[in-house]
């Protein structure tokens, strides 16, 4: 015996259907595929979910899709569902990225999010997991960092963005140099963050090595591997008082933070 579980409804006034606060924006590519499909093989009939509010739970893609070939929205209502059911309605497809995660907390109005979106926007050549690296002085962050975004713990006050806001301006400043720098390109970018804010280095030195000996540098493959040859490229001619070993600096620190 079949049942009657739920109603499809069907509608062409697409400005009835809201954006759910904090998904993820639509990406052109995922619009552009979807329209390919329709466009090639027609539409197999796939309702949207939405919540009682008409907020998209699950389809974005498909709702721009339609919406712009003009063809009426098939949906269904799941009452009391949001942000939470959306996630895991998309862990099976197109997994959210850490960047979706932070638009999301940002969208809704979670502070910490916000800036440093604002920061990621305001510095272009600087990947999230980067900037991340050098807002908690951190070098090569991982996994851990992209939990913590994930999570809703990222915390990212004012102060914070003032205080690396030079040395941001100064590795944007050596993006065509550092680019040229085989392997890791996060070790390379958080390990100088990190040299610059917890040695005694000269800022205007270190630039200059970057700009005129980053032919000298093998690819980098680990942290010890690039503070070492740093420390030699940046030590050359100078007093043995003046010499600073990062990678020494660095695991120092390590066993102090433990």
């Amino acid at each position: 015996m079949n049942k009657v579980i739920g109603l499809i409804y069907q509608m062409t006034d697409y400005s009835k259907f809201n954006k759910l606060p904090g998904n993820r924006k639509v990406l052109l590519r995922r619009k552009a595929k979807i329209l390919k499909s329709i466009n090639e093989i027609g539409y197999i009939r796939n309702p949207i979910v939405v919540n009682e509010k008409y907020e998209i739970v699950d389809g974005q893609g498909r709702f721009e899709a339609l919406k712009e070939l003009g063809l009426p929205i098939e949906y269904v209502i799941a009452e009391n569902t949001g942000l939470k059911e959306c996630v895991g309605l998309n862990l099976g497809q197109t997994n959210w990225k850490p960047l979706d995660y932070v638009e999301s907390y940002a969208e809704q109005g979670v502070e910490s999010y916000i800036r440093f979106l604002e920061c990621l926007g305001a510095h272009h050549g600087i990947s999230l997991q980067i900037l991340y690296g050098i807002a908690t002085n951190t070098v090569n962050v991982g996994g851990a960092g992209t939990k913590c975004l994930k999570n809703g713990e990222l915390e990212f006050g004012e102060e914070w963005r003032k205080r690396i806001e030079p040395t941001l301006d100064m590795l944007e400043s050596l993006s065509e140099e550092l680019k040229y720098i085989k392997g890791e390109q996060r070790i390379i970018w958080t390990a100088l963050a990190w040299c610059l804010n917890n040695t005694d280095c000269d800022p205007k030195r270190l630039h200059s090595v970057m700009q005129s000996k980053y032919p000298l540098f093998h690819p980098v493959v680990n942290t010890d591997m690039f503070l070492n040859e740093l420390s030699d490229i940046y030590n050359k001619n100078l007093s043995a008082k003046s010499c600073i070993y990062f990678n020494t600096e660095y695991k120092q620190a390590l066993k102090s933070n433990r």
